[in-house]
């Protein structure tokens, strides 16, 4: 997801469907660049990620552009 979960009126909803449909293993990469008006936080996409049960994998980048990438683990409740 490059520039996306600023987008979505439901981040929530969108992160339970991604990981309904992600493989167990699967990895979730989201990108977020300023000056990008609807840009997401590494604190804010990382509280997203543990919330639905992503591991985080690797962070690239800084606080002003950035890609960080998760794997799926456990399951999530409906």
């Amino acid at each position: 997801m490059v520039t996306v979960l600023g987008e979505v009126d439901d981040a929530p909803m969108t992160m339970r469907e991604v990981h309904r449909v992600l493989r167990p293993g699967g990895v979730l990469s989201i990108s977020e660049h300023l000056p990008d008006p609807d840009f997401r936080s590494v604190r804010k996409v990382r509280a997203l990620l543990q919330a639905f049960s992503f591991d985080e994998r690797d962070l690239h980048g800084g606080r002003l552009s950035y890609t960080l990438n998760a794997s799926k683990v456990g399951s999530v409740a409906a």
